[in-house]
């Protein structure tokens, strides 16, 4: 028999309290130059985030009520709080850990406009069209009742409301396309050795990019990508999509993976990853 959600979810929330600690630089999105990337394919500016596009566009008024889930330690709802695009904000995040930090650092700054709860999302009792806004960052690819999570979302917004989601719509468990392997291999094999030395074990290097075991990935995190392909089409089939812009990532994501921290502080590594992030 398979596992049941409720085992799922634990195991889920095990998994980010032991990812709470201080981060080594291994992944593309602890990189400066990498979120200045992503700016500048959202908003055309490098010094421009997502706080800007949505008070522009969607938000030229601070929004009442507004949820998100897969909250993480809230670093992005801090950030729509604190610019103005919401006024307070109810964050539901597994992880009692990443909610014990999250609720230490905004303690003494936001912790009167931000709340956060340690439990499931799907167990939360908003009375429908409540919510002006419902956020998710990195959160639905983690999901795999997605149909029942969105149409919860649906029922929860304003018949105006905004759904802003900034996820990975890549393949599902992370089985790269041919393509994309090809194109990270050919850059691996011209970058210096010690751009490939592994961030966490720098006396091996990353010889070349791969797809990651299932069994492997899943064992540890049953959530991971776990049908993150299909996530885009399930959106566009429940709301009316009133901005898309892709983010980039199908190489960088996976090429940077383990080594990202090489890239920072040397003129090489810089000039290499404005090379990748160009690719």
């Amino acid at each position: 028999m398979g596992e049941s959600r409720a085992e799922q979810l634990g195991r889920t929330a095990s998994h980010w309290d032991r990812q709470s600690g201080g981060a080594l630089l291994e992944s593309w999105w602890h990189l400066p130059r990498c979120v200045q990337h992503l700016n500048e394919m959202l908003t055309g500016s490098r010094h421009r985030d997502f706080c800007d596009l949505l008070k522009e566009r969607f938000a030229t008024e601070p929004l009442s009520a507004a949820v998100s889930f897969g909250s993480g330690g809230c670093e992005y709802e801090e950030r729509l709080v604190s610019s103005g695009v919401v006024r307070q904000m109810e964050c539901w995040e597994l992880s009692p850990e990443r909610c014990r930090q999250a609720r230490q650092r905004l303690a003494s700054r936001l912790g009167d406009r931000i709340k956060v709860i340690n439990d499931d999302f799907l167990s939360a009792a908003y009375p429908p069209a409540a919510l002006d806004m419902v956020y998710v960052h990195g959160a639905l690819h983690h999901i795999r009742e997605l149909e029942l999570v969105l149409d919860r979302v649906r029922q929860l917004l304003k018949p105006q409301g905004l759904f802003v989601v900034d996820d990975f719509f890549g393949p599902t468990g992370m089985q790269w396309t041919e393509e994309q392997l090809l194109a990270c291999n050919r850059l691996l094999a011209v970058l210096p050795d010690h751009l490939k030395a592994l961030v966490r074990t720098p006396d091996k290097t990353k010889s070349v990019v791969s797809r990651p075991s299932l069994q492997t990935m899943w064992g540890s995190d049953p959530s991971e990508c776990v049908r993150s392909s299909e996530i885009h089409g399930l959106i566009a089939e429940r709301f009316s999509v009133v901005l898309d812009r892709p983010l980039g990532g199908a190489v960088f994501h996976p090429l940077l993976s383990g080594v990202a921290g090489n890239f920072v502080g040397s003129e090489v590594g810089e000039l290499a990853l404005e090379f990748i992030l160009t690719i």
